[in-house]
């Protein structure tokens, strides 16, 4: 039986908190940035291997599986939270720094930054980015007001997706049964603190320690090899030599093998046309462009993003129609919850929230973020539209790790690339550009940071370890506001201390604050016009993904999901695909040789390959984090 809403167990709400603040304190080994973040499960494997044990045996009280499944849930958030602080603070000291008399900045949109919203003064500017001289104090005063209130539109943000994710959690869980891959080999461990009668632990499985040898052994040969080069390491990835070939066939490049082992695992318990959907349309994206090479099409590059650009303008027609898939099979549901809301009949009790709170909150929040963007100079037209494009990401990126267990997210397109191809950028006004393209840069650019895939892998191990589920969203939440809090306010001291020219990731620091500027002023000096061209890759990214959607619901044999249509281009892919494939392949090859019952046995195998990816490259981030030596823990 489900425990009662009222039942919190605060010594795990305390013991996820404390993590949380080690992480976003700068603590090494959680590795975050990805959707399974290495250090949750080298939390829980502590806590169910080290601890426990030790509660055991001196007679105390040990975690149970509700208490273990919230302390991971409330870390997975935990880890994700630094993204945010990654961003924020260069974004808003960026813009002023990294202005010159050659690049005209001050003088083409320095008056379009509200001031509530950024750092002016110069000399705060400099030594955020330099560093403070001995016996410097870091000038929180003239930070309060906008992290304060770039914290507004974070929140509403955050918001809606957490609430998003109560309105859609028995739609995935109950009806469509997606699979959540992510959360499985979590639940499996939180279940070893149960006594369950006659359940072999999973720690116990000779199997799984195959496999965690697997990964494990390659992660600590290659990390001596980067300590000591005497000791041979193992290639993990390989560069096909592409771009050496004429063109059309050089336009295919770059194409990378890597193995991740995590992946791999992934692969092996996803359902078969999901794995193989994956790599097929990474390949069929990178075919898109040979074809275009061959034509002599101009294919440039979106900046800040990874693909060409008529690819971010197909995955953007993607994700559309792949939204609208969802709503129209969830269709029933949400009515149903929109009655609830209503009037309200008990139909929510086993819900994180009442959903009247879930769907008034929701349009809440989406209320705040558009007028924020208002307020900030964003015409209120596109400030509606950047707030739905914003639940789209998150909607369909949160699906795609649901159904696919990608381990991390990295969109193709923003809202402004999008608006300006299709409605040209002097619509939008300078004002607009300005307050349209930061932001997006801050929350929407990479989506490794995306905390709604997080809520619907909480909510759906809370029903596989029996813990409330309103306990869970609370945990969720409690860890991402103390999470966000306490990164931001250690990005912004050490910054200071250290200077963000020395500190911290230099992409987030000096490339994405620049990326902005550099998009903003190409813009007011050389406006462009809607481009049709690029509207009508969106109409065939949108038509492509609904007709998959269409076969796949018509022929029960259609081999090929959507999901892999809609990540095609982008930087996942390219690193993932050929994981997705070696996951695919043994699947499909044990499955035809050896049955279903051979598939179950070697599962726990297959989890190891995830488990010692994920321990092994936490533990292996400790020294890094002191030694600096560059050793080789995840790509991405």
């Amino acid at each position: 039986m489900r425990p009662s809403r009222c039942s919190i167990p605060w010594r795990a709400v305390a013991v996820g908190l404390l993590f949380v603040l080690y992480f976003a304190l700068g603590g090494p080994g959680g590795y975050g940035a990805f959707h399974l973040p290495p250090g949750s499960l080298l939390v829980l494997v502590l806590l169910v291997g080290a601890i426990n044990p030790i509660a055991r045996r001196l007679g105390l009280r040990p975690f149970s599986t509700a208490e273990l499944g919230l302390i991971w849930a409330m870390v997975l958030v935990g880890l994700l939270s630094p993204l945010l602080a990654a961003y924020l603070p260069p974004s808003i000291a960026g813009p002023r720094y990294f202005a010159s008399r050659e690049n005209q900045w001050a003088r083409l949109f320095h008056q379009y930054l509200p001031s509530w919203l950024f750092v002016s003064d110069r000399e705060a500017i400099r030594t955020f980015y330099e560093g403070l001289p001995s016996g410097g104090h870091t000038p929180w005063r003239l930070w309060v007001l906008p992290i304060l209130m770039w914290s507004v539109l974070a929140l509403a943000f955050y918001a809606m997706m957490a609430l998003g994710a109560v309105i859609l959690r028995r739609q995935w869980v109950e009806h469509e049964r997606l699979s959540f891959p992510i959360v499985q080999l979590p639940a499996e461990i939180a279940f070893d603190a149960s006594d369950i009668p006659g359940r072999r632990p999973i720690l116990a499985n000779g199997l799984l320690w195959v496999g965690f040898a697997l990964a494990a052994g390659c992660h600590t040969l290659n990390n001596l090899h980067a300590y000591f080069p005497v000791i041979p390491g193992i290639e993990r990835w390989i560069m096909l030599p592409i771009a050496d070939l004429p063109r059309p066939w050089s336009e295919a490049s770059p194409i990378y093998l890597f193995v991740l082992p995590t992946v791999v695992g992934f692969a092996y318990l996803l359902p078969a046309e999901v794995s193989l959907s994956f790599w097929v349309f990474f390949l069929v994206g990178r075919s898109e462009a040979v074809i275009g090479g061959a034509f002599g099409f101009p294919m440039p590059r979106t900046a800040g993003y990874s693909a060409r650009t008529f690819l971010s303008h197909q995955e953007f027609g993607a994700f559309v129609a792949v939204a609208s898939g969802i709503f129209y099979s969830a269709r029933h549901h949400l009515r149903r919850v929109w009655d609830a809301a209503l009037r309200p009949d008990g139909a929510d009790a086993d819900e994180p929230t009442s959903y009247r709170l879930a769907v008034f909150g929701f349009f809440a929040a989406a209320l705040v973020a558009v007028s924020w963007f208002a307020v900030a100079g964003l015409p209120i037209p596109f400030a509606v539209l950047v707030v739905a494009v914003f639940f789209v990401i998150s909607l369909v990126g949160s699906w795609t790790i649901a159904a696919g267990g990608v381990l991390f997210l990295q969109n193709t397109f923003g809202p402004t690339r999008i608006f300006v191809s299709a409605f040209g950028s002097s619509l939008l006004s300078p004002s607009g550009l300005t307050m349209l393209k930061i932001p997006e840069q801050v929350l929407m650019s990479d989506l490794r940071g995306l905390e709604m895939p997080n809520f619907f892998n909480g909510l759906r191990l809370s029903d596989d370890v029996r813990a409330a589920r309103s306990t869970m969203f609370s945990g969720m939440v409690a860890a991402l506001v103390v999470g966000v809090i306490a990164s931001t306010a250690h990005s912004i001291w050490a910054s200071y201390r250290y200077g963000a020219l020395n500190y911290g990731s230099s992409w987030a620091n000096i490339n994405a604050a620049m990326v902005p500027g550099q998009m903003i002023s190409t813009w007011l000096q050389a406006p462009e016009a809607p481009n049709l061209l690029y509207v009508s890759w969106i109409v065939i990214g949108a038509a492509v993904a609904g007709g998959l959607f269409w076969l796949r619901g018509q022929f029960v044999w259609w081999p090929l999901h959507p999901i892999g249509f809609t990540l095609a281009g982008s930087f996942a892919m390219f690193v993932l695909w050929f994981s997705f494939f070696l996951g695919w392949l043994i699947k499909v090859l044990v499955v035809r040789y050896g049955g279903l019952r051979v598939f179950a046995l070697l599962r726990p195998m297959f989890l190891g390959l995830v488990l010692g990816d994920c321990i092994s490259g936490s533990l292996w981030a400790i020294p890094e984090h002191f030694t600096h030596t560059g050793s080789p823990l995840w790509p991405g």
